[in-house]
């Protein structure tokens, strides 16, 4: 992927995003990085296996309140230190669904849902917090099936395990989503926003 065409894609991001470029998961996230995660070692290494092999998924499971939007603003701050020319986009679920919908008022494809997702790393942050609307499941099917089928690097967090996950979504996108080669991730542990009794 050439430099120029990257640099176009981040500045077509820039343009649609609703959050900063620099902080898409909001100004609450902006001190976020990668050592703050609460994983053990052998998770964070997991974590940089996935990213140095450069594709496939990494599926970052965990309840509420663990940390998985921290964790997206910290990998999309490391993804534009490491690699400042390749494109990336952070989407929340419910964001890119609205987008979709408001898209579709006016002009509807598959290629202009893909153009919402086709950057070179892609982060699905909160998968499956909201009910999918009826008639999405084709299109978030149609998201994964393409990330999956071009292998280039993208990351899920939800609060969903595989059996959950399935249920919302079918069995054609969980198969892609929890496939052998992807790296899944559990975090387990408290609500970090309350306090523990």
């Amino acid at each position: 992927m050439s430099s120029e065409y990257s640099q176009e894609k981040q500045t077509q991001f820039d343009q649609r995003g609703s959050f900063s470029p620099d902080y898409p998961c909001g100004e609450r996230f902006r001190e976020a990085t990668l050592s703050g995660l609460r994983l053990d070692e052998k998770g964070i290494l997991r974590i940089f296996e996935w990213y140095k092999k450069g594709k496939d998924f990494l599926v970052y499971i965990g309840n509420k309140g663990c940390g998985k939007t921290w964790f997206c603003q910290a990998i999309f701050s490391f993804m534009k230190t490491s690699h400042p020319s390749l494109s990336r986009r952070y989407w929340n679920e419910r964001d890119l669904f609205d987008r979709i919908r408001s898209d579709a008022a006016t002009y509807y494809s598959r290629q202009a849902v893909q153009s919402l997702v086709d950057d070179h790393f892609l982060i699905l942050d909160d998968v499956g917090s909201n009910y999918m609307m009826k008639g999405n499941e084709e299109t978030f099917f149609d998201i994964i099936d393409k990330r999956y089928s071009s292998r280039l690097p993208t990351i899920i967090t939800t609060n969903l395990d595989e059996e959950a996950f399935n249920l919302a979504y079918g069995e054609r996108t969980t198969s892609r989503v929890f496939s052998d080669e992807n790296e899944i991730i559990i975090v387990k542990g408290h609500d970090f926003r309350r306090r523990k009794e």
